[in-house]
């Protein structure tokens, strides 16, 4: 036996052959140094049995997304031309979540493509993306219905 066939033996010990072990056995010395760094330069410092929790809920994270499917199936649309007495509004708005303020933005384009009306509304003390995206459908149909159309076509962006 050469000096580094124990290094070898050892090594493959704590991984075994499946994955769920190397997994554990990497995310244990990760949390480990993360700890390590806390306490050299926050003062900060871990229970064996707080690192033992983030370790158990990273993997149960990991397994999850492995589950779940993170990409979304994207839909080729194409474009059709708009008829000259049609409308189309684009909505879309940003939110500031530690103020809870948010900005939505409204474009009203014609047939041409053709910006008619452009309008920007800011909102305090709004709750949630979804509401700030619901503000900004709303100034659409609202200014829809101030230019006078009976039927506006509304487009946004949310993806969900």
């Amino acid at each position: 036996m050469e000096a580094h066939d124990d290094m070898m033996v050892w090594r493959e010990e704590p991984l075994g052959d499946t994955g769920l072990q190397c997994r554990i056995f990497c995310c244990s010395l990760w949390a480990i140094w993360i700890d390590r760094n806390k306490g050299l330069h926050e003062g900060k410092r871990s229970m064996g049995y707080g690192i033992e929790a983030w370790v158990i809920r990273y993997i149960k994270e990991m397994d999850e997304c492995e589950i779940k499917k993170l990409t979304k199936e994207s839909v080729n649309m194409e474009w059709c031309p708009l008829n000259e007495s049609d409308i189309k509004m684009n909505f879309d708005a940003a939110f500031d979540v530690p103020q809870a303020k948010s900005v939505s933005a409204v474009v009203a384009r014609n047939a041409s493509r053709e910006i008619l009306v452009p309008k920007t509304v800011a909102h305090g003390e709004v709750a949630s993306p979804f509401t700030v995206e619901a503000h900004a459908c709303l100034q659409a149909v609202l200014l829809g219905k101030h230019m006078g159309y009976a039927l506006v076509i509304i487009e946004g962006d949310m993806h969900q």
